[in-house]
């Protein structure tokens, strides 16, 4: 793992250790998001037709990863505080 990869992979694991589980955030150990972290980071996200389209009135959550976002948390580039509820 190059210090990229480590540097995505430990703030997304910061990410799901402060927020995850809903009502139980910072339950998990540093293993446990770790492992989290590392398996969502080896997927790409599915992308289909009228995908922009899913929030049609504005209610698109904000810490949805979009491509871009995708892109930019696979190359360690990511601004977490991007997502207003990163704790």
């Amino acid at each position: 793992m190059d210090k990229r990869e480590e540097k995505s992979l430990t703030k997304a694991a910061g990410y799901i250790q402060n927020n995850m589980p809903v009502g139980e955030e910072g339950t998990l150990s540093d293993q446990e998001a770790t492992n989290l972290a590392a398996y969502m980071l080896m997927h790409d996200r599915p992308e289909w037709k009228g995908h922009d389209d899913d929030f049609p009135h504005g209610s698109r959550p904000t810490d949805i990863i979009t491509k871009d976002r995708r892109e930019k948390i696979q190359s360690g580039d990511f601004d977490w505080t991007e997502i207003e509820n990163v704790n």
